[in-house]
């Protein structure tokens, strides 16, 4: 066992003993000071401290993650997070040998980063020859790294499989959608060819050093047993709204986010996929964190639909089980204007950009031409039940293949 101090930049959150054998959280020892500590652990729930330590570490399933623990000749996720300080990219939390004399100044990412091919910097009072890499903490399942590129940076996003890049594509096309209906809260991406000759995507880091991220999972887990009537949209504004956030922006946020989710048929907006940005010097609030993660769309994994039913109860890793349920607690579908998505050709095109899922792409468009309709029809005061009933009025035997042929029938039966 081994003491460690949980900082916040150079201000002391806690003493903790830390197992320097698995890395794992052993005990919370001391709270210094409460407003230093992480967001799920305020109010006297400390002991969401583990869970957040784990929750820190590289994903267990990262595709990479052997490649990883033997680079560094660690057992576990969470001795390569210890290993790192438990830094991140995104916030300015991080663990220091209670013995040592590092300042934030010395190991934080951003103050330190190199004009190299990946960001690793060195500490001299940390261990000789010693570098520590943000990939430690960044979550997901796919193979990033974080690039310096023209005095920017970056992180690169992989694919599930390697000449296979739909989850690429998948986050353009979420960037060209945003693009088109005007909304600026978002993380662009774009297409990158790697040195094997494979295809990924790369975006800015939407953190810096005086801006970090909250996941939303930290905001839930601090009012964690509360009552609460409403949906769970509703809950999160409201909590950010009792930190000082414009509950009406997140609330409008969270509709405009979860619209575009299920015209793309996102299935992948768990609560560590969105948040909330504060200002990392003065702990103020800034505003809904930019919508990042939209690569598990359109059906990345392959497949399809057995029939329409399946675009209103798509299972989802989210705040509820399906997205039907979701859109239907979206208060004001009207924030995404259907008339300005992209376009048949423009999405084919897109798709179609990879050999693997080109002939599929038409199909893909039918089904987020689908939910745009019924975007459109929730915009007009139908809830997902009725649509879902009315539609199927209008479908014939051939509706397996023919999903948006009784659209104009029904738009008639609304008139």
């Amino acid at each position: 066992m081994k003491r460690y101090l949980l900082k916040h930049k150079d201000d002391i959150a806690a003493e903790i003993l830390f197992c320097e054998e698995d890395g794992s959280l052993h005990q919370v020892l001391s709270s210094a000071c409460e407003k230093y500590l992480p967001v799920c652990a305020r109010h006297g729930h400390e002991e969401n401290l583990a869970f957040w330590w784990r929750n820190r570490a590289v994903p267990k399933s990262r595709s990479d993650v052997r490649e990883l623990l033997d680079k560094e000749g660690v057992r576990t996720t969470q001795s390569l997070l210890l290993n790192n300080l438990g830094l991140s990219m995104t916030d300015s939390f991080w663990v220091c040998p209670a013995d040592s004399q590092l300042r934030w100044q010395d190991v934080s990412f951003h103050l330190n980063a190199r004009g190299r091919k990946e960001i690793e910097i060195s500490t001299g009072e940390w261990s000789p020859n010693r570098n520590l890499t943000p990939i430690a903490s960044t979550g997901g399942e796919l193979k990033k790294v974080w690039s310096m590129v023209d005095g920017q940076i970056l992180l690169v996003k992989g694919n599930v499989s390697g000449y296979y890049f739909q989850q690429s594509l998948n986050e353009v096309l979420a960037t060209m959608v945003h693009r088109r209906q005007g909304y600026t809260n978002h993380v662009p991406y774009h297409l990158i060819q790697l040195n094997d000759g494979s295809t990924a995507c790369a975006c800015p880091c939407f953190t810096d050093e005086h801006t970090e991220l909250i996941p939303a999972w930290e905001v839930f887990a601090e009012h964690a047993g509360e009552a609460f009537e409403g949906s769970l949209l509703d809950a999160f504004a409201q909590y950010a709204s009792e930190d000082g956030f414009d509950r009406n922006q997140v609330r409008r946020h969270l509709d405009y986010m979860f619209t575009v989710d299920y015209i793309l048929s996102n299935t992948d907006r768990h609560s560590n996929n969105f948040g909330l940005l504060r200002n990392s010097d003065t702990l103020e609030p800034i505003g809904p964190a930019p919508i990042y993660d939209t690569g598990n769309s359109m059906f990345h994994l392959g497949g399809g639909i057995g029939s329409f039913h399946d675009l209103f109860h798509l299972s989802v890793s989210s705040l509820y089980d399906t997205d039907g349920e979701l859109m239907d607690k979206v208060e004001d579908p009207s924030l995404v204007d259907t008339s300005r998505l992209p376009c048949q050709d423009d999405v084919v095109s897109l798709l179609s950009k990879d050999p693997v899922v080109a002939p599929s792409a038409q199909r893909l468009w039918s089904y987020m031409a689908f939910k745009a309709n019924v975007v459109k029809a929730r915009q007009k005061g139908l809830d997902m039940r009725h649509i879902e009933d009315g539609i199927s009025l209008y479908l014939d035997e051939d509706e397996k293949k023919e999903i948006n042929k009784g659209w104009a029938q029904f738009w008639q039966s609304l008139a």
